[in-house]
């Protein structure tokens, strides 16, 4: 049981682990996800791909032994609970026209429970931004806050209508 903890918590700060010959008794304790990525074959030396399996590993470390991520699901048979806690994304901008690049970046998130709250500085909301947004299947929500409003006040207008845990 030590070993995969620490499997776990080192996959958690972000170093790259591998270990081809896992014992079946470390590896049955891990998440799967990160059981698969530490046993997988190397990636060499590219920066990119270190960073890749880095971040895989990570991902699979906290969804799977994170307590925020990892005990909703394994409480949700006994009480009811389920799934990791919500997150919001909360961007305020009075330049509308670099949305179109931004919001693919947010909306592309795998995250499941991701809701984005746009705050408009000044500005409305363009049509093909708008369809973005519908078409993409996440909650958000779009604040108008007026152009004289300062920014740290718009950013905390828009903050205060974020419903995520985190």
């Amino acid at each position: 049981m030590g070993a995969a903890a620490l499997l776990a918590q080192v996959a958690m700060t972000g170093a790259v682990l591998h270990a081809p010959d896992l014992p079946a008794a470390v590896a049955d304790l891990l998440a799967p996800d990160l059981a698969r990525s530490v046993t997988a074959p190397t990636v060499g030396t590219d920066p990119l791909a270190l960073e890749a399996r880095s971040v895989r590993q990570r991902r699979a470390a906290m969804r799977g032994h994170a307590t925020g991520f990892a005990l909703p699901d394994l409480t949700a048979a006994a009480f009811g609970a389920a799934g990791p806690p919500s997150v919001s994304v909360v961007l305020t901008t009075r330049r509308p026209d670099l949305l179109t690049s931004i919001l693919p970046v947010l909306l592309g998130q795998s995250y499941p429970e991701l809701e984005i709250v746009l705050g408009l500085h000044g500005c409305d909301l363009p049509d093909p931004v708008r369809a973005l947004l519908v078409d993409s299947g996440r909650p958000f929500e779009v604040v108008p806050v007026p152009a004289s409003t300062g920014f740290g006040a718009a950013l905390g207008v828009a903050t205060g209508r974020a419903r995520g845990a985190w």
